[in-house]
């Protein structure tokens, strides 16, 4: 879209798109992306009411979904702030493309983690990958997702199940497999 705002939750992008309306496409990151510290104030009211965002700069971070579209524009900030970023993807020429790119622009590394989503093997290897990459996730971003609507007549128990399997239970597993590092990082 053209006009892409971005805000931490579904009932912000619902609020706010009616503010916008039409010529813009309002989506939630269902959590925030850049958080403020929690022992300052948060910003600086000498220069301007700046924000004092906490630095992502050196950490891990593992974006689901990170080949294209929102996922892509989240893997390339995380990067540009100096985040180490995985990429996970079914579309893998377009995540390995996407890691040589920010490879050789930022000098900082990024990863391309091949994996189903669907597959609770799969996702196992993900943080197991990393962890033999030497790699801790710090920063979970789980953006990948299977939309579309259909009427319920069309839908059928297939995509429904994948669907489920990626939109919610991929969102908890992976929760569940780097929380101890993230845990452990602070």
């Amino acid at each position: 879209p053209e006009n892409l705002v971005i805000v931490e939750s579904p009932s912000k992008a619902k609020t706010i798109g009616k503010y916008l309306g039409r010529g813009y496409t309002v989506t939630a990151s269902m959590g925030h992306i850049r958080d403020l510290p929690a022992s300052t104030l948060g910003i600086d009211v000498e220069h301007g009411y700046t924000p004092k965002y906490i630095t992502i700069k050196g950490k891990t971070a593992l974006v689901t979904g990170g080949a294209r579209g929102i996922g892509e524009a989240i893997v390339r900030r995380l990067h540009a702030d100096g985040a180490r970023v995985a990429i996970t993807d079914v579309l893998v020429d377009e995540g390995r493309a996407l890691a040589a790119e920010l490879g050789d622009r930022h000098g900082v590394r990024a990863e391309v983690v091949t994996a189903d989503l669907t597959d609770i093997d799969a996702r196992t290897a993900i943080a197991t990958t990393l962890d033999e990459r030497g790699l801790r996730v710090q920063v979970l971003v789980n953006n990948a997702g299977v939309g579309g609507t259909v009427a319920i007549e069309q839908e059928t128990v297939e995509r429904f199940r994948m669907a489920m399997e990626v939109n919610v239970t991929a969102v908890w597993h992976l929760a569940k497999l780097c929380a101890p590092s993230m845990i452990a990082s602070g």
